[in-house]
């Protein structure tokens, strides 16, 4: 205790008292007496040593100084303040206090309500703003450790990074990272949030943070610090969780009561979905703490018993993180005890589960160890496919597809053959040879059709691939929407060739269409068991929700709701082990960023996206983001970096009509020896005479913001404008009419553009049509047109910043409740209450689709991007 003080916070009811009266029947035994202060609610007056002082807060202040300051003696023991419900000090006894304890005299152990930073209020108490703050610039600034029995929530959390690291940007996922790594302790979070802050940026999040704990010991100290208010049951269980992971809670039952659970959950240690899954989620770094603190036998028992029960259930087979619990009490070399009495198929089962899970963890020489053991005992290509990914994983690429190539397909199931097709065509594309090697791809699995081994959808959508990456998206389409509807093709290869077709469509402006094929798949998703071993380790479903939500995002349909919806994945169990889900929530991310014309975040989000989406990019998207990075760094004033970045680039782009189109964003990024008016023409031109290479909707967004950046012609109007008469994403017709407009200097058309942009959730957008459409019509002499646009573009920049989605409406006229249909009205209630889409369907007796497409219309209508807006719009209370 002695140098180091503490702040212990909590609700009523979850034992902070009882902690800090532990820790000073401790010292007591320890010879050290603390001096006790104890806060009242009901005058605001200091009690100490438990008696009220006659004197008020002078006799407060001057007891104080006596006895800590002048009444302590060099040689006794060091001094403990400790103060009970320390919010409700007066601010002039806080302030002495930290003062006292800043220069050494004493160390504080307070306790206190959580009160939000910046409030004076825990919602049922007003407190002295002052003492609140001075509480938080205790373990904020002056380094006093804060224990939390009541842990954080993600949003607590968001704000909590904002306030301690304000100008630290942090991408979608990272943030989730450090919320659930923390367990929601904010001191934790604050060292997490610097240790992640000081990485590379161009370093993975999850790779970076599988090392944090050596990067930053201090944070397993503080982990361990906490963790010794278990018992040791407990220890147990949430050391065991460590090597498991999230397990069902019966299964944790074994080695925990009821009782314990409750103490784990209140402390933040571990987290329950009762209602669906019945899944027990730890907070990772403190099962890592327990583990190492634990007993290594009871926890080695425990984890046993664990892979027994699992084992005797035949219908259940093992998370992948059971099955590294389990398969690591093998070892490698000798033979599995249960070989015996399980058998070789389903110990084999086992291994091949713990391999996916090491995989997906990182840890690839595990993941080809129980592949390798896997296939001999009983061989199958899924086992190929994970010791092939192990292998690409550790940049042996070429040994990878070697792997493939000599898998025997023989009595494969038509599910595990698309898994390692899939997994081929992905590997085929991160290779600079793409080209050959998905023409070798096609021609094996041409051969295995021929053979019987295999069904000719295999065929079909590695063509659907090939022509994608060899620049020919309406053949690609064409195959792709052919397969998702064909009924004898396997679910997994519709699927991913559905998710690769609607996202295609989307490219090429189609986007009604690209939702038609989502709802194919939504039918397909429901008739997939989540038991299916085929689909153990690929979540098709979040596949199908990405890919809806960047659609959604790219066309400019319901943003806010699209984003919503990515973050909540991010709350599932085995989320940020899910590399596509993670792909599409960065994505997704970098889209809305980019609408709201944030390129700070922008910028982090579309690196993370990046890292997600390459190498293994079948889709399409790396040439679009390099040019997305190459001119946020130009607006951001990073424009020689960022012409040496990009022109590095060009050289891995295969396709002819990238590079004339690269060539013409390098021209107009200003840097050393920048292009002259007449060689921006002539790329310009180049690229213009181009039929549209990276399809027509992406090419018109990266169209559209060389024109922002200074390609202001009307040859590139006028091609924006043909693409979106070709399209029916809302989004660019927007970018066209303002580009239009702009070029016209028609002030009016701006405004409208501007109010367009807004009901999409492009905040950044709207502000810089309103600023332009302000100065014409400041230079026409309407100076009170010129005001409103004004109020508009300071309108969007505040919501931007707040980034709610939910802000007052425009001060452009918007339409009103009054104007919505009947259904839309009936639908947009419902919607305010908090009921699902699915919900509403059923209670209505309409399609998921309708209600969306409903859903849509009214918050156009409404000028709000979320259900918080519609209910405020509509003088609807949300429920709980």
């Amino acid at each position: 205790m002695a140098g180091r003080s503490v702040v212990i916070v909590g609700e009523f009811g979850f034992g902070k008292s009882y902690l800090a009266s532990a820790v000073a029947e401790l010292l007591r035994a320890e010879g050290i007496e603390p001096v006790t202060l104890l806060g009242l609610h009901r005058d605001g007056t200091t009690a100490l040593g438990g008696s009220p002082m006659a004197g008020g807060l002078d006799d407060a202040l001057r007891f104080i100084d006596e006895r800590i300051e002048a009444g302590h003696p060099a040689s006794a023991p060091p001094l403990i303040v400790q103060v009970d419900d320390a919010q409700t000090l007066h601010p002039r006894i806080m302030r002495r206090l930290t003062g006292i304890a800043e220069s050494g005299t004493a160390t504080l152990l307070l306790t206190s309500t959580p009160v939000a930073l910046g409030s004076a209020s825990d919602g049922d108490h007003r407190y002295d703003p002052d003492t609140v703050r001075a509480i938080n610039e205790l373990w904020i600034e002056r380094g006093a450790e804060r224990v939390d029995v009541a842990p954080l929530t993600a949003r607590e959390a968001d704000e909590l990074l904002s306030q301690v690291m304000p100008d630290a940007v942090f991408d979608t996922v990272s943030r989730a990272l450090i919320f659930a790594n923390s367990g929601g302790s904010p001191q934790l979070i604050k060292e997490l949030a610097a240790a992640v802050h000081a990485l590379d940026p161009n370093e993975s999040p999850i790779a970076a943070f599988s090392n944090l704990p050596a990067q930053s010991p201090r944070i397993l100290d503080l982990l361990q610090h906490q963790l010794r208010v278990l018992t040791e049951r407990q220890l147990t269980a949430l050391a065991t969780l460590h090597v498991t992971g999230p397990i069902p809670l019966g299964v944790l039952g074994a080695a925990a009561t009821r009782g314990d659970l409750r103490v784990l959950s209140q402390h933040g240690f571990i987290a329950s979905d009762y209602a669906s899954t019945q899944l027990v989620v730890p907070g990772a770094l403190f099962a890592g703490a327990a583990f190492e603190i634990a007993d290594p036998d009871r926890v080695h028992q425990v984890t046993g018993a664990f892979g027994e029960a699992i084992l005797r259930d035949v219908d259940h087979l093992p998370s992948p993180a059971q099955a590294m619990a389990i398969a690591g009490q093998w070892g490698y070399d000798e033979e599995p005890t249960a070989l015996a009495e399980w058998g070789e198929e389903r110990v084999a089962e086992v291994l091949l589960a713990a391999a996916s899970g090491s995989n997906r963890l990182g840890e690839y020489v595990r993941a080809e160890r129980f592949a390798l053991r896997s296939r001999r005992l009983h061989p199958s290509v899924l086992a190929d496919v994970e010791r092939s990914r192990s292998l690409a994983q550790r940049g042996r690429q070429r040994s990878a597809l070697t792997v493939l190539g000599e898998a025997d397909v023989r009595g494969a199931s038509a599910p595990e053959l698309a898994r390692l097709v899939i997994w081929w065509a992905e590997l085929a594309v991160s290779l600079p040879d793409a080209d050959a090697e998905l023409d070798r791809l096609f021609d094996t699995v041409t051969a295995w059709v021929d053979a019987g081994q295999a069904g000719p959808c295999l065929a079909a959508g590695v063509a659907v691939v090939r022509a994608n990456v060899m620049g020919d998206p309406e053949t690609a389409i064409h195959l792709g929407e052919t397969l998702l509807r064909d009924p004898t093709a396997d679910l997994a290869t519709r699927i991913v060739a559905g998710c690769l077709t609607a996202l295609l469509l989307c490219h090429t402006g189609r986007c009604g269409r690209a939702l038609d094929a989502i709802d194919v798949l939504d039918s397909l998703i429901d008739d997939i068991s989540p038991a299916t071993v085929a689909f153990g380790s690929v979540d098709y479903r979040a596949k199908v929700r990405g890919t809806e939500a960047v659609i959604r995002c790219t066309a400019g349909f319901d943003v806010g709701l699209a984003a919503d919806s990515m973050v909540e994945l991010l709350a599932r169990p085995d989320a940020l082990d899910d590399r596509y889900l993670l792909a599409a929530i960065s994505m997704v991310a970098a889209l809305v960023a980019l609408h709201e014309g944030d390129d700070a975040r922008a910028t982090v989000e579309l690196r993370s996206a990046q890292q997600r989406l390459d190498p293994y990019d079948i889709a399409g998207w790396r040439p679009w983001m390099l040019v997305q990075l190459a001119l946020v760094s130009a607006r951001r004033g990073d424009a020689s970096a960022t012409r040496r970045k990009l022109a590095a680039s060009v050289g891995r782009i295969t396709l002819e009509g990238q590079h004339a189109w690269f060539a013409a964003v390098l021209a107009f990024i200003p840097g050393e020896g920048a292009d002259t008016r007449t060689e921006r023409d002539r790329a310009v031109t180049l690229m213009l005479d181009q039929d549209d290479p990276m399809g027509s909707a992406v090419g018109a967004w990266g169209m559209f913001e060389l024109f922002r950046l200074g390609a202001q012609t009307d040859r590139i109007v006028d091609r924006l404008e043909r693409v979106a008469s070709l399209t029916d994403a809302p989004l660019l017709h927007a970018k066209a009419a303002y580009a239009r407009a702009l070029i016209d200097t028609d002030g009016g058309r701006l405004d409208a553009a501007a109010c367009r942009f807004a009901r999409m959730n492009a905040f950044g957008l709207a502000a810089d049509a309103s600023r332009h459409a302000a100065v014409i019509h400041a230079s026409l002499g309407d100076h009170a047109a010129a005001q409103q646009s004004r109020a508009h573009a300071e309108r969007q920049e505040w919501r931007r910043a707040s980034d709610q989605g939910s802000a007052p409406a425009p001060i452009v006229e918007v339409e009103t409740a009054a104007t919505l249909t009947r259904r839309e009205l009936e639908v947009a209630t419902l919607a305010a209450t908090g009921r699902s889409d699915r919900e509403i369907a059923q209670t209505l007796f309409l399609s998921v689709r309708t209600v969306e497409s409903h859903l849509y219309q009214a918050r156009l209508k409404l000028g709000v991007a979320s259900r918080r807006g519609l209910a405020a719009a509509l003088g609807v209370e949300p429920s709980a």
